[in-house]
């Protein structure tokens, strides 16, 4: 429950709860044959994981490596430049009682130009039936990517160093013919990335505090809460801009916070304002310390001009600030 992440949070950051990494299942492809697709990355990612389950098509008994295959495909940071990892199954002779079953892991760096193998190796003992379907996992940061294979169970292969987008692009390759049971791809949203934005403290300067506009700097006041419930993150300054073609306001950080407070800049969105059919009235999203979203049951309003108070009825609280005028404005 929100009310025990907000006491927990000031208590100790590392009582802060993980925030889950969404997790999407390709349900609709059961097959692949010299093909390609897509998976739906999402932006702001830190971390991008991709596990297939999938059988080889049966060919010819030969030794050496399938011809039915699969790569994961992910991106640098540089857009010119792409990755993949292929993982082909092998078989050391056609007779089965003999034949040692093991998979070749090769790791490509790809450009217009041309493919670069940057890693290449076999894994012997890891597929314990000739039959199992073959599991392949990817994980994907901005400064590696390691990966897994198995067959029931997966095991760690080896790693690479990098420097890799997590958040533009990834896609699952067939070489021949495949069949799969799992495609999934799981996302871990980096908050700090994705509550950045270009306001800058001129910007907010420059903000005319027109007669019935919340937007300007915003000075904490004081609070009202319920220490059972709800412990402020700190005595924040804070400024409020109207979004472009919207009728919303952005809430932008600029100093003040107490916990978790390195992972705050000045120029973060706080949370945002959402006007209601009540005059100075705003439904409220707010980003707690650790950037966990607070967008239900949460208003706030405009008094006089001059306080602004944001309102937490499930936790019994209430945050108030007041209008600063605008030749005191700082980012810190």
């Amino acid at each position: 429950m929100r009310h025990i992440i907000f006491l927990s949070i000031l208590m100790s950051a590392v009582l802060a709860p993980a925030k889950e990494p969404e997790r999407t299942y390709i349900d609709e492809i059961a097959g692949l044959c010299d093909s390609i697709i897509t998976l739906p990355v999402q932006p702001h990612s830190s971390k991008t994981s991709i596990e297939i389950r999938y059988s080889p098509a049966k060919s010819k008994p030969s030794a050496g490596l399938s011809p039915n295959y699969v790569s994961i495909i992910w991106a640098d940071t540089d857009s010119s430049l792409t990755w993949r990892a292929e993982l082909r199954p092998g078989q050391s002779s056609t007779d089965d009682a003999v034949s040692d079953r093991f998979l070749c892991l090769r790791v490509i760096r790809a450009n217009h130009s041309g493919d670069s193998t940057v890693h290449e190796a076999a894994f012997h003992d890891i597929l314990k039936n000739s039959d199992a379907e073959i599991s392949f996992c990817a994980e994907i940061t901005p400064t590696s990517a390691s990966f897994a294979a198995g067959s029931s169970t997966l095991e760690e292969l080896t790693a690479i160093e990098g420097s890799f987008n997590p958040s533009v692009s990834a896609a699952v390759k067939a070489a021949g013919c495949v069949s799969f049971s799992m495609i999934v791809i799981e996302t871990h949203k980096d908050m700090a990335a994705a509550l950045a934005t270009d306001c800058t403290e001129e910007q907010i300067r420059a903000l005319a505090t027109t007669s019935g506009s919340p937007e300007g700097i915003w000075l904490f006041l004081d609070r009202d809460t319920d220490s059972r419930r709800a412990l402020a993150g700190g005595r924040y300054r804070l400024g409020i801009v109207k979004q472009k073609d919207s009728p919303n306001y952005d809430i932008i950080y600029l100093d003040g916070a107490q916990v978790n407070a390195s992972a705050w800049r000045c120029g973060m969105k706080k949370g945002e304002l959402r006007p209601t059919i009540f005059s100075d009235h705003y439904d409220l999203l707010w980003y707690d310390s650790h950037m966990e979203p607070i967008e239900y049951d949460a208003n706030a309003s405009v008094s006089q001009g001059a306080v602004l108070t944001l309102s937490f009825p499930l936790m019994k609280s209430t945050l108030r600030f007041s209008r600063q005028p605008q030749d005191n404005i700082s980012c810190r």
